[in-house]
């Protein structure tokens, strides 16, 4: 205990709020679920009805009483018949505290490794203290949201500490070897299989070596699904797998009543504007992702450096997910959330510059625009609130700040000489020598 007081004595005093913050989260969700009715606001439940439909080879796309309908991969069902074996609320916690674990470290792992430059004491509290709100619903009602991000952050920094063409000397030992892209494609593996959907962001961090990444990616992906085949009958998992077919397709929501509607640009377009055609809004969505990998894929041939690209990439695959998504939801909004903290962060500690005073206002309002629903489910009667389509807005804000940094970084090219600052000089230059002044470490 002593020990941990004077650790906590020597944190930066924004590292001791998110401290704080989290351990209250933790501590407010580990009493709501073992003393609140047994299946009150959570989603586990579902999670655990479809393992034990699975063991029986029962059906998992349909409906169950008391319960919504169970829309993940056959192979999620097969992954919680270990959860089964125990009580419900410690089913529910355990899983809790895996997704939370698995969040935690990735998000410790990117601001360290896995933006353009590692963040100060200051920097670090702060994005861990803005990371909490977009990750309160997915923790309080138990979502596989929290392992999808947390797996996407470890991948993405494996990525970027991988060496550039010319930068080899660069980067730390851990990092060679050809293992290394087995971990990437491994982590990114982990996040597709548990929704599908991330594979955007698996394959735009992929980029950054694409020849190397994407083999171990579509391998794991491959993998993952015939794994399923090794548990159970195999003409149950193919009926099931067609029925997750069946069901994705069905599962439109696009007209729904505005508080149920995915929480997408089409919604905004819906409460704000004109809605346009349908086909024309997934052209546009098709031609977004384009965008994105073009953009990608210039900054990596001009910079050279995965430090700079696979934040970029990272960035633009979470936004896609969220903002122009297939089945966005308010607790979905976790997967934008390390994205939206530290992008306001980086362009706070560019403040004395006009473009970096326009990115960060961009990305603050943005953050402040898409936890303003969560904020307002702490509130009697929040749902209504959900119809005014503000997280899709703030996304969109977010998008903008990232392109205006990736447009930055492609004209002015300065790629390498970051990752030597980042790398190279680590043992060298004092981190705080390094890192550019921020305004939240002017609060010790």
């Amino acid at each position: 205990m002593r020990h941990l007081i004077q650790t906590l004595v020597r944190l930066h005093p924004l590292q001791r709020v998110a401290v704080f913050i989290w351990f209250a989260l933790l501590i407010g969700v580990t009493g709501r679920v073992l003393f609140a009715p047994l299946r009150s606001h959570t989603v586990v439940p579902i999670y655990l009805t479809a393992a034990e439909r699975w063991q029986r080879s029962e059906p998992l796309y349909v409906e169950v009483p008391r319960l919504d309908v169970y829309r993940n991969p056959p192979g999620i069902a097969a992954a919680f018949i270990p959860l089964t074996w125990l009580p419900e609320r410690l089913a529910g916690l355990l899983w809790r505290v895996l997704g939370v674990t698995l969040f935690l470290v990735g998000l410790g792992r990117m601001v360290r490794d896995g933006l353009p430059r590692p963040l100060t004491p200051g920097e670090t509290g702060a994005v861990f203290s803005l990371a909490v709100i977009p990750a309160i619903p997915s923790i309080s009602n138990g979502q596989t949201n929290m392992i999808i991000i947390g797996a996407l952050l470890l991948g993405a920094t494996a990525a970027a500490r991988l060496p550039g063409p010319s930068q080899t000397r660069a980067v730390p030992p851990p990092t060679r070897g050809r293992w290394t892209f087995a971990i990437i494609g491994s982590w990114l593996t982990i996040a597709t299989a548990v929704k599908v959907y991330p594979a955007a962001v698996g394959l735009l961090i992929g980029l950054v070596n694409r020849y190397r990444v994407y083999p171990w990616f579509f391998a794991g992906c491959a993998v993952c699904f015939a794994f399923p085949y090794l548990l159970q009958n195999p003409g149950y998992v193919s009926d099931e797998y067609e029925n997750f077919a069946v069901h994705v397709v069905a599962d439109d929501r696009t007209w729904a009543a505005l508080t149920r509607a995915p929480q997408d640009l089409f919604l905004a377009f819906r409460v704000w504007a004109a809605p346009p055609m349908v086909e024309i809004y997934l052209l546009a969505k098709l031609l977004a992702a384009a965008g994105m990998a073009g953009l990608v894929g210039l900054a990596l041939r001009q910079t050279r450096n995965p430090r700079e690209v696979v934040p970029l990439g990272f960035h633009l695959g979470c936004i896609w997910v969220t903002v122009l998504g297939p089945a966005t939801e308010i607790p979905t909004y976790v997967l934008l959330g390390p994205t939206a903290a530290s992008v306001a962060v980086l362009a706070a500690a560019d403040r004395r510059t006009l473009g970096g005073r326009i990115r960060f206002g961009l990305a603050g309002l943005g953050y402040g625009l898409m936890i303003l629903p969560i904020v307002r489910d702490m509130l009697p009667n929040g749902k209504p609130f959900h119809a005014l389509a503000l997280p899709p807005i703030g996304g969109a804000l977010v998008l903008m700040s990232v392109i205006w940094s990736g447009a930055r970084m492609i004209w002015a090219g300065t790629g390498s000489h970051t990752l030597h600052i980042a790398s190279a000089d680590r043992d060298e230059t004092s981190t705080e020598e390094r890192r550019p002044p921020c305004p939240t470490d002017h609060a010790a």
